[in-house]
């Protein structure tokens, strides 16, 4: 009899014991989920007062972009040449903010071997445009899409004058593939 009794008794702690290890492990594993949790909504939170650009906004604006401009029909008629990332300082005068960006030239096929020629040979020019123009917007002048449009446009523009004063603009539209404002 005293034997069940003891039995009984260590069942009994066993069963108690077990008990308090399940809070234990409940509450190890409580911990680091909240960690994660807090720490995901403070990134999140320190993104939006920052005004840092999102992936969204930067999917929103390629659509866009491509909304506006001329389509590829997916016959073939348009050559890429795709020019070099560009870093630049942006006009903010209390901070240091800077844009990298990654543009594509999108030239018509029927002209693109005279195109890419001309633009080959002028390739060093066309940058420093580039860089001068990029570094000569503010902030605000290079978010959204809005003003990313705008300023394709503008690039496109800038470099059809600047290269075919007189002719036909042979650069259908300007692409870009990264812009990423720190």
């Amino acid at each position: 009899m005293a034997e069940d009794e003891k039995n009984e008794q260590s069942a009994a702690d066993a069963l108690t014991d077990g008990e308090t290890g399940g809070e234990s492990t409940k509450l190890r594993l409580l911990i680091p989920v909240g960690v994660v949790v807090i720490s995901v909504a403070a990134g999140f939170l320190v993104t939006r007062l920052t005004g840092g650009s999102t992936a969204s906004t930067q999917a929103s604006a390629q659509d866009d972009s491509y909304a506006s401009a001329q389509r590829d029909d997916g016959k073939g008629e348009y050559e890429y040449f795709p020019l070099e990332p560009i870093i630049v300082n942006l006009n903010e005068p209390r901070l240091a903010r800077y844009i990298r960006a990654t543009l594509t030239l999108v030239i018509r096929k029927e002209h693109s071997k005279d195109a890419i020629k001309v633009i080959e040979k002028k390739l060093p020019t066309i940058r420093s445009r580039l860089i001068l123009y990029l570094s000569n917007c503010s902030l605000e002048e290079v978010r959204g899409a809005e003003n990313l449009n705008r300023i394709l446009r503008d690039i496109q523009d800038s470099i059809n004058n600047w290269l075919w004063p007189n002719g036909r603009p042979l650069i259908a539209r300007v692409d870009y593939s990264e812009w990423a404002i720190q």
